[in-house]
């Protein structure tokens, strides 16, 4: 029976190509997914060679391509540093509270990420979170501009050991990966 019903799933809409369903080990009836094949190869990192910043904060690497794009947002470290005039250090277990790290895959990923005029289509095919990895962030605090209503700094950021898993179970790693000195704090406009 399983076998007629994975067919005419297959038939009708796809049912999720790439993963295969298999019986807990409580042998509930019910199925765990797993992943079949990740969307990105192993070593993805090593191609994101653009990196980016802004605002309070925002940091961004992507391909050349702008078809793959890690995302790590965190807010208030920027005006903090500037308030205290004081390097601010922060080490994060991913994942953690109040940090957004993941990974898109698409086209034109990078159009609307510290940018305030869209170019073209923006297409996110699918979105990998971090599940596992240490995030280690120093904030050094620049300058204050209250005409503009923002305050500038540079960002470094080290990842270390980060693991990402999609909707579908997959597990990518990222291994390690560093952002030096970017500059953050402004804001696209």
């Amino acid at each position: 029976m399983r076998e007629l019903v994975a067919s005419v799933c297959l038939v009708l809409s796809g049912c999720g190509l790439g993963i295969f369903k298999r019986d807990t080990e409580e042998e509930t009836g019910r199925y765990a997914r797993e992943c079949e094949e990740p969307a990105l190869p192993l070593g993805f990192g090593e191609a994101l060679s653009f990196h980016g910043g802004c605002t309070d904060l925002v940091l961004f690497a992507r391909n050349v391509d702008d078809t793959v794009q890690l995302f790590f947002r965190m807010n208030g470290i920027v005006a903090t540093a500037n308030a205290e005039d004081e390097v601010q250090v922060q080490t994060y277990n991913l994942p953690a509270s109040g940090v957004t790290l993941n990974v898109n895959v698409g086209t034109n990923l990078s159009d609307v990420t510290c940018d305030d005029v869209m170019e073209g289509v923006v297409n996110v095919a699918g979105t990998y979170i971090a599940t596992a990895g240490v995030a280690a962030l120093v904030v050094e605090p620049g300058s204050v501009d209250t005409d503009e209503w923002s305050a500038t700094g540079t960002a470094s950021l080290d990842l270390e050991g980060v693991e990402f898993v999609d909707g579908n179970n997959c597990t990518l790693e990222l291994g390690s990966m560093s952002f030096d000195e970017i500059p953050v704090g402004w804001s696209p406009g």
